[in-house]
């Protein structure tokens, strides 16, 4: 059976956990690819979040990424 890895995003933070369900949904033909890419595009949404928040210090958020593998056939 062949794979494609769909690439998951999301928002979380300390004073609030990880509430939102995931976002930017990708896929990649390999995990590596997906993982690459992962942390790319985590670098970039922080650094957003980062620049837009009044008191980043304070909400102390974060991203958290993972690649699920999905078969071919469902997609």
């Amino acid at each position: 059976m062949e794979y494609a890895f769909a690439l998951v995003l999301q928002i979380c933070s300390v004073a609030f956990g990880c509430a939102s369900p995931g976002v930017l949904p990708e896929l990649y033909n390999t995990k590596y690819e997906c993982a690459v890419q992962g942390y790319d595009k985590s670098k970039q949404m922080y650094i957003a979040m980062h620049e837009s928040l009044p008191e980043p210090e304070k909400i102390d958020v974060y991203v958290k990424f993972w690649c699920d593998r999905i078969p071919k056939s469902d997609i």
